[in-house]
């Protein structure tokens, strides 16, 4: 019996003792050092860098500004969506408007858009 009442202590002061450390034992946390502490920067990324052309930025803002304007519709046509899959607006021209082709090619060079390439537009 004497020897019963002794394990159980043992093992309730071994569970307590794993318990209490566990619980409050503190482990030392490294200090995240900021951005504006680093003193050796790197020059670039290592990333090929090369300009781009003039009429590529320029075509870009044009479909950034169209994109948030859509779903976009005039006389002409309506563009719903752009398929960026392809890369293109879905174009549905209206069925009053006769001779489409010639009539969207002249809304483009008129319009703010006129530097988006019409190989951009998929007309359905």
């Amino acid at each position: 019996m004497k020897k019963i009442l002794i394990i159980t202590t043992l093992i309730t002061l071994a569970i307590t003792a794993f318990v209490v450390i566990q619980r409050y034992w503190q482990t030392p946390v490294k200090k995240v050092t900021s951005i504006n502490e680093i003193k050796e920067k790197p020059d670039q990324t290592g990333g090929i860098v090369e300009p781009q052309p003039e009429s590529e930025i320029q075509e870009g803002q044009a479909i950034s500004r169209l994109q948030f304007l859509l779903p976009f519709s005039t006389y002409l046509f309506t563009i719903e969506s752009f398929d960026y899959k392809t890369a293109k607006f879905l174009v549905n021209p209206k069925p009053s408007v006769s001779n489409f082709e010639s009539e969207f090619d002249a809304w483009i060079e008129s319009s703010e858009f006129k530097d988006i390439r019409k190989e951009r537009f998929l007309i359905q």
